[in-house]
């Protein structure tokens, strides 16, 4: 199976939904991968420490995203085969699949790598589970 859209959510789209992307753009390149944030979106500011926190914690997994946020639209909704929630405080969006993953915000560095590689697993899983023979 090949050209599934997959729209990966988190509360603002600045860590999780965009390491979700990232990882799944890395593991599945024949799918299509995008990420949004379902409240209003924070503007990263690319000189302060927390957001070179967050850059330098997934640099050491090879991935790296912009700092531009996405926010959630119902084109995006309409895009997406699948709608995977990787928060646990991003509100209910209606026919997700949901990670519940935890808010990194003012969190270590060593902490940020633990969420990422709580996100690789589920997206290690999710590609299995979309690569497996039917």
């Amino acid at each position: 199976m090949s050209d599934l859209k997959f729209l990966f959510l988190c509360a603002h789209n600045v860590f999780r939904s965009k390491v979700a992307e990232a990882l799944f753009k890395k593991m599945a390149p024949e799918h299509e991968a995008r990420s949004a944030g379902t409240k209003n979106t924070v503007p990263a500011d690319e000189s302060e420490d927390w957001y070179k926190s967050i850059v330098e914690s997934a640099s050491q997994f090879g991935l790296s995203f912009e700092a531009k946020s996405t926010k959630l639209s119902q084109e995006l909704l309409d895009w997406a085969d699948r709608v995977i929630v990787v928060a646990d405080d991003a509100g209910e969006v209606p026919g997700a699949e949901v990670w519940r993953i935890s808010d990194v915000k003012g969190h270590s560095i060593n902490e940020r790598i633990e969420v990422i590689r709580q996100i690789k697993e589920k997206v290690r899983e999710l590609v299995e589970s979309i690569s497996a023979p039917a």
